[in-house]
């Protein structure tokens, strides 16, 4: 990395480096691929006709049949009226909880550190650019991926790629960042209101955060250096596995455990835990202790080194105070809603953040509360799980383990 960035420095103050030369040309070609487009005879292709090549395409090369049917039969984006608006604000919690002095101590300690842990590679960079999947919503700046890949996934002059080495050093130094200085530029997103139809309450919304085009690069290359690390642990818990993370079609997974549970000991009763408003009400502190926790699980340095520039994503994005978070109503007019608790949902690192803690909380439920429960286990993918487990009779009263579970694996996420 010392040589990468010599040659960097060495690159962009060379008087040889043609910065606007290459800027020109980089222009002018997008401005000719955007005039054969237009000029083309094929039509561009329908909302509903991309949504079908998105559905096909992960239900092929993902093998995510469930994922494939919610695309296809998704209601799309709640109306921007100050209906929906306030519906986003009640879901959005502005109180938090305040950091305890133990829990600052070890995130100061943990960002000063990051200079000597935390290392990008732009080859995985690239990797993480090219993974991204075109047609995506664009950020609150207007920039899709098509943009970036135009930039970045590719040689420019002299066959390097000049922009992609400065974009993975701008990623090492925000990362390597102890005091959150690029805090408020990379937690600003737009909001947007998801229906849900299905749900049990008529009109009901899940707010999704549309974070910068930069973050949701950053994120994916930490997904792809640490995913599996991470998923490798949380699915292989014994009784409380969680497919959410680096497992491919974990949704189906969890549905083949429960059928397998049912199979297996048919006298078992299972029971649905959908932990309501559930990643926006997650306490950051308690998320904090968890990630902490969850780092005693690693021993390798490469599987610390990897951990850490997770870690360091999570910090650089939730440990410096609320977020500001931009809702648009339907002609224009930007509403900001502040956001101090829990993670957000549509940014890649989202899920495996609230996993982990998610993981934290339903061990230490186990742990004070197993004896209640001995035979019970439980399987998640994300905020949905099932516990499965016999019906504990007694003389007064007919209760299932399962339930047990199910009241406090629920209450606990919005505890402090």
């Amino acid at each position: 990395m010392v040589l990468v960035r010599f040659e960097l420095v060495q690159t962009f103050l060379s008087r040889d480096f043609q910065y606007k030369a290459i800027m020109q040309a980089e222009s002018q070609r997008q401005r000719d691929c955007h005039a054969r487009r237009m000029s083309s005879d094929v039509a561009r292709p329908g909302q509903r006709a991309v949504t079908r090549r998105l559905a096909a395409k992960m239900a092929h090369t993902s093998n995510g049949l469930s994922k494939a049917v919610a695309i296809l039969t998704s209601d799309g984006t709640a109306p921007g009226d100050l209906e929906t608006l306030a519906k986003v604000v009640a879901k959005t919690p502005t109180d938090a909880a305040d950091f305890p002095e133990a829990t600052r101590a070890t995130i100061a300690v943990e960002g000063a550190e990051a200079k000597n842990r935390v290392f990008v590679d732009p080859s995985t960079v690239l990797t993480a650019i090219l993974a991204c999947a075109n047609n995506s919503s664009s950020d609150i700046a207007g920039v899709c991926f098509e943009h970036v890949k135009s930039l970045l996934g590719r040689a420019h002059s002299g066959g390097k790629n000049h922009f992609l080495s400065f974009f993975s050093f701008l990623i090492e130094e925000v990362a390597r960042d102890p005091a959150g200085k690029c805090f408020k530029a990379l937690s600003t997103a737009k909001y947007i209101a998801i229906a849900k139809p299905k749900s049990s309450v008529p009109g009901d919304i899940r707010p999704i955060g549309i974070t910068s085009v930069f973050r949701r690069i950053y994120g994916k290359y930490v997904m792809i250096e640490s995913g599996k690390l991470l998923g490798g642990v949380l699915s292989s818990r014994k009784c409380n596995p969680q497919f959410a993370v680096g497992v491919s079609s974990g949704a189906n997974i969890l549905g083949l455990a429960t059928s397998i549970q049912r199979e297996v000991a048919p006298t078992h009763v299972s029971a649905a835990i959908d932990v309501k408003n559930a990643f926006n009400e997650l306490q950051r502190p308690l998320l904090f202790e968890a990630l902490s926790k969850f780092r005693e699980n690693f021993r390798c340095p490469k599987e610390l080194r990897r951990y850490d520039a997770f870690l360091a994503y999570a910090r650089s994005h939730y440990a410096h105070g609320p977020q500001e978070l931009s809702s648009f109503m339907s002609d224009g007019e930007r509403k900001d809603v502040m956001c101090s608790r829990g993670v957000n949902q549509g940014c890649p690192h989202g899920t495996a953040l609230f996993s982990i803690a998610l993981d934290f909380i339903v061990l230490a439920v186990f742990e004070e509360h197993g004896h209640l429960f001995p035979s019970v286990s439980s399987n998640w993918f994300a905020d949905d799980g099932v516990a499965s487990g016999p019906v504990l009779r007694s003389s007064s009263s007919h209760a299932s383990e399962a339930s047990t579970l199910t009241k406090q694996a629920s209450s606990s996420p919005s505890k402090d």
